[in-house]
């Protein structure tokens, strides 16, 4: 349902010219000033919980070192790498991780499911308790909003595409055809992330644990489980590389975005100068670490509060790009087709009816009500995890923006899928 929605970050920056906020620009500058106020509580939040789950994999390493003092260290590392703009070797090394990672995973998968279809005698394994329940919205509604990714990367993806433009040039087909590859590795991903934490907390019985060190014992000791003991300090490893790695993500491309937003509701071109950007990224860090002391261990929380943040600015963002795609801004033959109109309109329909039904779930019954601790059994891995690798694949082959990525060769038996339809 997103993915017409995140295809008009590359498209609208290509077709028209210009970023996706200098579009909600023309639309007017209300609509730039909202896009800022949501990326400034959506890049502290994000922050926030992609640095404490990077502290945790830290203190899963080192018990010694405090909570407080992880987040600080890996927050600070963060903010030197991108101020110092040392991209190239880092992103090397996390693609590696990531697609060893991602490798270890499906692994871990197919492992669990076998055992549990040779458990249970059947072509299929049902949970005791079914998640497709109103009390069970709550978690519906945080897998949703950061599955396969939070719709806040569309503009973030959009200002490097810009940056990108101006630094290098880039092809309509290499573009689509890196966000086509990586849209569909990351919905992939997020899946198997799912699966695996339905197969092995939820079908063992076991709960989440919402201190940050638990938490991660419990992540690192289902890799362990599946492939041997000896895989528990390489696993650590690349778990924390690669939520590390998010981090830096996050704390690059909602400032750079930040900084573009306050360039245009003070009237100024995108690339004039400006410190907006290094602002924002320590100002992100500082707010984040703020975040992360208020919340303490409990990381469950702050991961659901980011995504139930996420979820909630989604169907506004999807309006936007929609209206975008679909108006005067773009040429007539670039705009979207039949198709892409009619999956477009389903998702906003879904997107916002999803939300009317949460905020009513949210005031009315959960006021009353608290929804039942077993529906958390299946959030472990699918929130987690599937923004990882929607930032570290990226979900238009940028990682982070002081970096740009290679054409790829592919690219030019590939045609655009807008035009197509």
């Amino acid at each position: 349902m997103k993915y017409p929605f995140f295809l008009a970050g590359p498209a609208y920056t290509v077709y028209a010219g210009e970023s996706l906020v200098a579009g909600y620009g023309r639309l007017g500058r209300g609509w730039v000033c909202l896009l800022w106020a949501l990326e400034v509580f959506g890049g502290i939040t994000s922050a926030a919980a992609s640095c404490a789950f990077s502290a945790a994999i830290v203190r899963f390493i080192a018990p010694s070192i405090p909570m407080p003092a992880a987040c600080a260290l890996v927050m600070a590392a963060a903010v030197l790498v991108i101020l110092c703009r040392r991209y190239r070797l880092l992103s090397a090394v996390s693609k590696t991780l990531v697609a060893l990672l991602a490798f270890i995973t499906v692994c871990a998968v197919l492992v669990y499911a076998g055992e549990a279809l040779s458990a249970n005698g059947a072509g299929a394994v049902l949970p005791a308790l079914s998640p497709w329940t109103f009390a069970s919205l709550g978690f519906i509604v945080m897998m949703t909003g950061w599955m396969p990714c939070p719709l806040d990367l569309s503009a973030i993806q959009s200002v490097w595409v810009t940056c990108q433009q101006r630094n290098e040039g880039v092809t309509a087909r290499g573009l689509f055809f890196d966000f086509n590859l990586s849209y569909a590795a990351t919905a992939l991903l997020a899946v198997v992330f799912l699966a695996l934490g339905v197969l092995m907390m939820h079908d063992s019985g076991q709960t989440p644990a919402s201190n940050g060190a638990a938490f991660t014992a419990q992540l690192i000791g289902m890799y362990e489980a599946a492939v041997g003991g000896w895989s528990r300090p390489f696993m650590a490893l690349m778990a924390f590389a690669c939520i590390w790695d998010t981090t830096i993500t996050v704390l690059d491309g909602y400032a750079r975005v930040i900084g573009v937003c306050q360039q245009h509701i003070r009237g100024l071109p995108e690339d004039a100068p400006s410190s907006a950007f290094t602002v924002w990224v320590l100002v992100q860090a500082v707010l984040g670490l703020v975040l992360i002391l208020f919340f303490k261990s409990e990381m469950l929380v702050l991961l659901q509060f980011a995504m139930i943040s996420a979820f909630c600015t989604t169907p506004i963002l999807a309006w936007l790009n929609y209206r975008l795609m679909t108006g005067p801004l773009v040429p007539a033959a670039k705009r979207y087709g039949p198709l892409m109109h009619l999956w477009s309109l389903a998702g906003l329909v879904f997107l916002f009816g999803f939300l009317t039904v949460f905020l009513i779930w949210l005031f009315r019954v959960q006021s009353r009500t608290a929804p039942p601790d077993a529906a958390l059994n299946y959030l472990p891995i699918s929130g987690p995890l599937s923004v990882l690798y929607s930032s570290g694949t990226g979900i238009a082959g940028i990682s982070h923006a002081g970096r740009l990525p290679r054409r790829i060769s592919a690219s030019k038996a590939f045609k655009s899928p807008i035009r197509r339809f």
